[in-house]
């Protein structure tokens, strides 16, 4: 090569080259360009410069960002001239790669070989100056860590604003559905009989309002029911005075003539019986004008009534009472069995082809005091036994009204657990049951 013709610098390959100040060789690449004088134009020597591989190396490797990414530089020849695993250099790409390039004329070519997780991501790029070819071989995990870790980031924000929005949402929800758990808790509490119950909701939205108005309205209700039940204290007062008002002058008249006619007939004994079964009967069911008496009292009156019924009506009716002795003590409403021992006659036993008979037993049972009165009369069918204990309904023979008032009465008196219970069979009986507290006197 002539100098005087080498006006540019020539590079070398990479070569092997001792320093003689260094104990080992280096690869370098030699840099060569001619000195030529300046006035006579004519090249009087050469300039020959060498620089290390790893200088060259140490270029791409701080502009390696991916971990586990690999550069190369090849000659024209695809032999490795520079790399950062040194016992690469002076050997064949392909060879110690396993990596079969494409036609390298491109200036830029890139492709991915591997498959899964050994995926490469091949980049070259041609030097034309030198005839060089950087190749960088990089994992595609490596390039899309920064992505994943990215993805995991948004996926965490998205976690804990779900989570945020969730809980936001909860106590949203729970402040609107607490208030109408509390009304619904109080409703269910009134459905079960607790009237006096209010909601303890307090507030200034559309819930605070209904749960004022819900106890306005409670309060309106618990007044007209507190009415009402004092309504119907007083109309069973009525019927009762009015029973008793029919009682006895009804009584007294048919008992007066009862007199006359045994008079009459010549029945002394009979009629004087009469009178002081009468005189018995008023006594006692003016009791000082108290309307709760003994149960003996009543036992007392009522047989009375029934002596002076059976002289009237000797030829279809006889009766028999058996009361234990254990609730004679008792108390019971005054007037209670009587209404019941009439119907019994005047709707049972009188209507009845031959003579019938009454009977009335008491005795204690279950923590109550009971008292049947059993008659063999005619019986009812079910409408008149409908008719017989309901308020809104009365028969055309007044069969109703007494029991009814009785049983209204008791059922004022003590509740709703007691009161007259009914069974009749048409043409064959009728049987009243009454049910009494156990009361002192």
């Amino acid at each position: 090569m002539k100098l005087e013709n080498n006006n540019k610098p020539i590079w070398t390959g990479l070569v092997p080259f001792k320093f003689r100040y260094d104990s080992t060789e280096s690869n370098v690449f030699a840099v060569s360009k001619a000195v030529v004088h300046k006035e006579f134009g004519k090249t009087i020597g050469m300039v020959a410069l060498y620089v290390k591989e790893s200088v060259i190396a140490a270029i791409y490797e701080n502009s390696l960002n991916h971990q586990g990414g690999e550069f190369y530089i090849l000659d024209e020849k695809h032999s490795i001239i520079s790399s950062r695993n040194k016992s690469l250099l002076y050997h064949d790409f392909t060879d110690m790669t396993a990596i079969s390039l494409p036609n390298l004329g491109e200036r830029e070519t890139s492709f991915i070989l591997g498959k899964g997780d050994d995926e490469l991501l091949v980049s070259t790029q041609h030097f034309e100056p030198l005839s060089w070819t950087i190749i960088s071989v990089i994992p595609l995990d490596a390039i899309t860590v920064e992505n994943k870790e990215i993805t995991k980031l948004i996926i965490r924000i998205g976690i804990w604003c779900l989570i945020f929005a969730m809980g936001i949402s909860f106590f949203l929800s729970r402040s609107i559905t607490k208030p109408l758990f509390i009304l619904a808790s109080t409703m269910r509490k009134i459905r079960n009989g607790q009237m006096n119950v209010r909601s303890s909701y307090k507030s200034m939205n559309e819930i605070g309002h209904l749960s004022d108005g819900f106890n306005s309205l409670m309060d309106r209700i618990e007044a007209l029911v507190a009415k009402n039940a004092e309504e119907e204290r007083t109309k069973s007062e009525i019927e009762f005075k009015l029973l008793q008002s029919q009682v006895k002058p009804h009584f007294l008249y048919n008992t007066v003539e009862t007199i006359i006619s045994l008079i009459k007939l010549n029945m002394k004994t009979e009629a004087i019986a009469a009178a002081k079964y009468m005189a018995n009967f008023y006594n006692i069911s003016l009791s000082r004008g108290n309307d709760v008496i003994s149960i003996r009292e009543e036992m007392k009156l009522t047989e009375s009534y029934l002596e002076i019924q059976k002289l009237r009506y000797v030829e279809y009716m006889d009766y028999s009472m058996d009361i234990d002795e254990d609730i004679m003590c008792y108390a019971t409403p005054k007037l209670m069995l009587q209404p019941i021992v009439e119907n019994a006659i005047y709707h049972g036993l009188k209507w009845k082809k031959e003579k019938g008979y009454l009977q009335i037993v008491g005795f204690m049972q279950n923590g109550q005091i009971i008292i049947e009165v059993h008659d063999n009369g005619v019986g009812m069918d079910k409408q008149q036994m409908e008719q017989l204990l309901e308020p809104a309904v009365e028969d055309k023979r007044k069969v109703s009204f007494g029991a009814r008032s009785v049983n209204s009465r008791i059922k004022m008196l003590y509740g709703d657990l007691y009161g007259l219970d009914v069974e009749s069979v048409s043409g064959s009986y009728t049987k009243v049951t009454i049910r009494l507290p156990i009361k002192e006197l």
